[in-house]
């Protein structure tokens, strides 16, 4: 009997304003290929990070999380079911943004998966670090672009992670 074997789905959701830096169909195919799960990939405007980050953690109002509304690029969210949120605006190019994209397929993607509540500085690092490589391997092998390496552009962040639940526990 032959196998049937089928590409998980990649749904990718749009806020207005974040047209530039949304997947084309091609790259969003490739990615798709390359996926074990079903993903939704969200846009947001940066400037609606406390909104979305709200959303998926309940701390859009915490004093503590303010610092997100200048700081944010993305996160991923396994436990709301392979949900990765990508805040962009004009500090961005359409390659930075897809690298944000594969930064966060490999901590939705690289089992396992550590909640950050339950992760020490150390291996924060070190998940991060991961999730970088594989963005930057990708970046070339699957969508074609340029060996790296790649990496979020820290202008909006200056020395800090890329995912501000990651951050958030520094």
């Amino acid at each position: 009997m032959p196998e049937i074997t089928s590409t998980p789905e990649l749904t990718i959701v749009t806020e207005p304003g974040t047209e530039p830096w949304v997947l084309n169909p091609d790259d969003a195919q490739k990615i798709a290929t390359w996926m074990r799960n079903d993903v939704t990939l969200e846009y947001w405007p940066r400037s609606r990070i406390a909104e979305a980050w709200g959303r998926d953690s309940g701390t859009s109002d915490d004093p503590e999380r303010q610092d997100l509304n200048f700081r944010g690029y993305s996160f991923a969210t396994p436990e709301r079911g392979h949900v990765a949120v990508i805040f962009v605006d004009d500090i961005e190019s359409y390659t930075s943004a897809t690298f944000v994209v594969l930064h966060e397929m490999a901590h939705l993607h690289a089992p396992p998966w550590t909640p950050p509540t339950d992760i020490t500085p150390e291996q924060l690092n070190e998940e991060e670090d991961r999730a970088d490589e594989v963005a930057n391997r990708l970046m070339s092998t699957l969508l074609g672009y340029p060996e790296g390496p790649y990496e979020v552009r820290r202008q909006a962040n200056p020395g800090g992670r890329c995912c501000p639940m990651h951050r958030a526990r520094q």
